[in-house]
């Protein structure tokens, strides 16, 4: 059993079933003890008794000596010798049983087991039962007869503990007591044990255990130190619990700021705690609704409590009334500063409804989206008086507003303009230009697109006023042509994009003056520009390093000057390029797609020479060279 202690999963086993076998111990001991006494009164009975058979037995033997010396030598029977001892007479008589095993002395040179066993089942009159008190000495009974003596039973057993060369079993001496209980090659018994060394025992391993989890403790903080600053970090992190419902709700309010708007308010459903932070201000700044066409006075209420910096209603519609719209911007109030109402034009959610509540309520809008919602002269006279200041206003597609309306907003707020479109106001004549390049200094985006009655005389008197002009929109005013690009790209200093998209009389002169004055240029788009040829390609290739933004859909280009885009500097920050309706080859396309490290998105509508265009693709997705993510359009 002491053998097993080395196993410390099984010790706690070990020591409670020791207990229960130092009570059986005891109990053995008290019927050994009587035992013994029995054993010795048996003893001297048959002391006595064996005696008197001797006599009779010695009588015997002589007169069957006689009777043997009459008969003849060859039938005469070979008389052995009496025995001595009971090994002589088992070798004798192998069939007979031993009379002559008898014994006295308890502790003789048999082993005290097979003495009882003998000695109790010989006599018929005497009726005592065999007991095995230890079946591990039972197992010495079957050695020889003529084997060493052993200790006697009764003599006092030392505990192992005690002896000169073992200790108590403690964690030291663990090796010690299993090396004596090998070596002796004798099973240890559990009666040598005491319930109070068990309980000594069992003290000792507890207090091993406490030693090995601290030394363990001590490992982990000592690895725990060697590790570096960043590490350390990441698993103080990861191995703490923190309490998610007790972070601060700066934190809290950072994170759902990245969330949605229909993400956020499932969020606030979860729980009150979420709730409370899904309903700040904060994470209320910016309210977009886009394509809903059941709009709600419900909502309109709902907006207004949350009081955003900026609304964006796009393209929607529902059945909304007057008091809907005026109680939500009389709770937004000065808090709106941007407004979206961009093609709301069906019913009472229209954007000339919006745009009058908002300027009685909200006075400090700056910029303003009211593009193609049917907007009145009237309405836009009010909104001119009631803002204090607009910096952007986008009217395309306002059709009913008149030149009385737009030179009061020029007059008023001109001098505040950054961006300016009026996309799409046919009614609008020259003199507009004239009025925005007087009034309008500080402009840096207009976009005055499909507006037909628009002199190209106009822009040149105009542009030596833009001097902060960035992006110009001239797209599909059929009178523009090469002496209004070269005077715009010689005034503005500072101008980045030019949309000539269905500028007929632009040609390659319009290129040349782009790539000699403003070879920083970043967007260009020229699309139907019939006049653009090879030589355009070639007089850009090697100054314009910095176009992001390339539209050469319906242009006069061939498969050669297509080559020369594919090597020219810009090609490798092109993001957009549009090539639709171009005679380009596989060849060339796979050439651009290779150089072009950022290119993202590119058009190849009508390009009929290109017929393989899933091998393209899936040459794409197996070059490494080539960027993965791009989007084809074909």
């Amino acid at each position: 059993m002491l053998d097993q202690i080395d196993d410390d999963r099984s010790v706690s086993v070990t020591v409670s079933l020791a207990k229960s076998m130092c009570k059986e111990i005891d109990y053995k001991q008290e019927m050994e003890a009587i035992v013994c006494d029995k054993i010795t009164e048996f003893d001297s009975k048959m002391h006595y008794s064996q005696k008197a058979n001797k006599a009779t037995k010695n009588g015997d033997i002589k007169k069957q000596d006689k009777k043997a010396e009459s008969l003849p030598s060859s039938t005469r029977k070979k008389i052995l010798p009496p025995p001595t001892n009971s090994a002589q007479s088992i070798v004798n008589n192998p069939d007979k049983p031993n009379l002559y095993r008898s014994k006295t002395v308890i502790g003789s040179s048999r082993d005290k087991e097979s003495d009882l066993n003998e000695q109790l089942t010989k006599p018929k009159n005497v009726h005592i039962k065999s007991i095995d008190l230890f079946t591990q000495n039972s197992q010495q009974s079957n050695q020889d007869v003529n084997s060493k003596p052993k200790k006697k039973l009764y003599k006092k057993r030392v505990p192992i503990w005690e002896s000169s060369a073992l200790k108590k079993p403690d964690s030291q001496s663990k090796s010690l007591f299993t090396q004596s209980s090998i070596s002796s090659k004798r099973p240890v018994s559990a009666g040598l044990l005491t319930y109070s060394k068990l309980i000594e025992i069992e003290s000792n391993i507890q207090n091993d255990y406490k030693i090995k989890d601290q030394a363990e403790i001590n490992d982990q903080q000592r690895k725990f130190e060697d590790l570096n600053e960043n590490q350390r970090e990441k698993t103080e992190f990861l191995g703490s619990r923190i309490d998610w419902l007790n972070l601060p709700h700066e934190i809290w309010l950072r994170v759902l700021s990245f969330l949605k708007q229909h993400d956020l308010a499932k969020f606030g459903q979860t729980c009150k705690t979420f709730n409370d932070l899904y309903k700040d201000s904060s994470l209320w700044r910016k309210i977009e609704l886009k394509y809903e066409y059941s709009v709600i006075d419900e909502w309109l209420d709902w907006i207004g409590k949350r009081r955003p910096n900026e609304l964006n209603i796009i393209q929607c519609s529902g059945h909304v009334s007057f008091n809907g719209i005026t109680g939500m911007f009389k709770n937004i109030g000065e808090n709106l500063q941007k407004l979206n109402l961009s093609r709301c034009s069906n019913g009472s959610l229209s954007g000339d409804n919006f745009a009058l509540q908002a300027s009685i309520r909200c006075p400090n809008v700056t910029s303003l989206d009211l593009s193609w919602t049917l907007l009145s002269n009237q309405t836009l006279k009010l909104i001119v008086d009631s803002f204090k200041k607009i910096e952007s206003i986008n009217l395309s597609g306002c059709n009913m507003i008149k030149e009385d309306g737009f030179n009061q907003l020029l007059e008023k707020h001109g001098k505040s303009l950054r961006n300016l479109e009026i996309s799409g106001c046919i009614h609008f004549s020259s003199d507009i230009i004239y009025n925005i390049g007087c009034h309008c200094r500080q402009i840096e985006k207009l976009n005055i697109s499909n507006c037909h009655r628009i002199r190209n005389e106009s822009i040149i008197e105009a542009c030596p006023q833009w001097i902060k002009l960035k992006y110009i929109d001239l797209r599909g005013i059929k009178n523009i042509k090469n002496n209004c690009i070269s005077a715009l790209v010689r005034k503005c200093p500072h101008l980045e994009g030019l949309s000539l998209g269905e500028c007929v009389h632009i040609g390659d002169a319009s290129m040349v003056e782009i790539a000699t004055y403003r070879s920083e240029i970043k967007q260009l788009d020229l699309c139907n520009c019939k006049k653009i040829s090879d030589a355009s390609i070639r007089s850009m290739a090697g100054i314009c390093s910095k176009l992001e933004l390339l539209n050469l859909k319906g242009t006069n280009l061939t498969d050669s000057g297509l080559i020369t885009l594919s090597d020219s500097n810009f090609i490798k920050k092109v993001a957009e390029l549009n090539l639709s309706f171009l005679p380009i080859s596989e060849f060339v396309l796979l050439k651009i797609l290779k150089n072009a490290e950022n290119l993202r998105k590119i058009d190849l509508y009508g390009c009929y020479n290109i017929k393989h265009i899933e091998e393209i693709k899936e040459s794409i997705a197996t070059n490494d060279t080539i960027k993965r993510n791009l989007e084809i359009n074909i």
